[in-house]
């Protein structure tokens, strides 16, 4: 059930912030109930409580507020001439800084940004430089949000 999880867990972040949040717990179950039938209940629970926890957690309010934005996808020239495409999980901009989120959902979460595997910091790098090229002025970081232990982690590049 990892890869399963892992889009479930993308889905609800993407869809529940439009739900308003006395509702989000009952729309999340429905979602879960219809979409992955085929997982045992104990651990749809786990994933809509899980994505829940994240919504709610005081340090993310900025990140699940509206004007934040889902699933954007990027595409990109990076300097070696390679083309990137991709889709950021999680995008905001401001007047000065853009912060790129990507949930991770995988188990066991890293626990410091020495523990992040190479091809996620790849990954960002990627996003970076995109970003960089289409908003030279802006101040731009990138970070993980580790769902299984609700912590955001900035990515060093």
């Amino acid at each position: 059930y990892r890869f399963r999880r892992g889009n479930l867990t993308h889905t609800l972040l993407q869809y529940l912030p439009h739900i308003a949040p006395p509702n989000r717990e009952e729309r999340g179950a429905q979602f879960l109930n219809l979409q992955a039938q085929d997982i045992p209940e104990h651990i749809r629970t786990e994933i809509l409580h899980e994505t829940i926890q994240v919504m709610n957690h005081s340090e993310f309010s900025k990140i699940f507020a509206a004007g934040s934005k889902a699933e954007i996808p990027i595409t990109g020239l990076l300097p070696s001439g390679e083309i990137i495409s991709g889709q950021i999980d999680r995008l905001l901009i401001n007047d000065k800084e853009i912060l790129i989120i990507d949930y991770k959902s995988n188990r066991p979460a890293a626990k410091t940004a020495a523990d992040i595997p190479p091809q996620y910091t790849q990954q960002m790098r990627a996003y970076y430089t995109a970003m960089q090229e289409a908003y030279p002025p802006h101040k731009i970081r990138c970070a993980l949000l580790w769902t299984q232990t609700c912590t955001l982690m900035e990515v060093p590049l």
